[in-house]
């Protein structure tokens, strides 16, 4: 039982040990005009997401608006069959 344990153990570090030798292989590339580039994007990317957020927040409000009237007429004519009483 101790034998498989340390089995077990011995496996489990030899995964870590590769696993970060290989994460530690990564080399950045990127040159400093590259860094800026992207940099001087920003302010494009975030107004592109924050316009494409609002439209579908519009879209979602919608859908949403238009379900609930649906749903509120279906429980108007709920509400009168019942008091009205089906004869």
């Amino acid at each position: 039982m101790i034998r498989a344990y340390m089995i077990i153990i011995t496996m489990v570090i030899c995964f870590l040990t590769l696993g970060g030798s290989l994460m530690a292989d990564e080399k950045n590339t990127k040159t400093l005009s590259e860094i800026g580039n992207d940099v001087k994007q920003i302010p494009t990317k975030v107004s592109t997401h924050l316009q494409n957020e609002w439209i579908k927040t519009k879209e979602y409000q919608k859908e949403g608006w238009a379900e609930s009237k649906a749903q509120f007429i279906r429980t108007k004519e709920k509400l009168v069959s019942l008091f009205k009483g089906n004869k």
